[in-house]
């Protein structure tokens, strides 16, 4: 991979989450989380990026294969129950900011391909919301693009 790529990406893998009328939201990234509802304190790590993906796309989406990943997640599998949770973040997309849809993909990647310019900002995405959850309950909708 090219050594200059978690700089200036020029693509990325994300599947689809939810489909609306005016865009599309992407999975963009899921992190662990401690939420504790009772002191309405919660929490999140960066350091491992869970989303599945065929191809990482940075080093904390890599750690979740690796041993520092592993020791993460004991380390919250270890926390009460009743303190995991997990942050999901979704990117959205409008339909006209979509240049070329490829149903097919290419030989490296069969899955369809979205084209779009990336910003500075934000990459691919306009906005994002993110839902925390636990125990695969959602527990704050984030609504909207911010």
């Amino acid at each position: 991979m090219d050594p200059g790529f978690e700089v200036n990406r020029r693509w990325e893998e994300h599947s689809v989450a939810e489909v609306t009328p005016a865009g599309v939201y992407f999975k963009q990234r899921e992190w662990y989380a401690y939420l504790d509802e009772n002191k309405r304190e919660w929490e999140y790590s960066r350091f491992v990026d869970l989303t599945l993906r065929k191809n990482s796309i940075d080093k904390a989406n890599r750690r979740r294969l690796e041993d520092e990943g592993k020791f993460i997640e004991s380390y919250w599998r270890h926390l009460p129950r009743a303190f995991q949770a997990r942050l999901k973040v979704f990117g959205f997309v409008h339909f006209e900011s979509m240049l070329i849809i490829d149903e097919k993909g290419d030989p490296a990647c069969a899955d369809s391909h979205i084209f779009i310019d990336f910003n500075e900002k934000y990459g691919p995405f306009e906005g994002f919301k993110a839902d925390l959850e636990q125990s695969h309950q959602l527990l704050d909708n984030g609504g909207g693009i911010r």
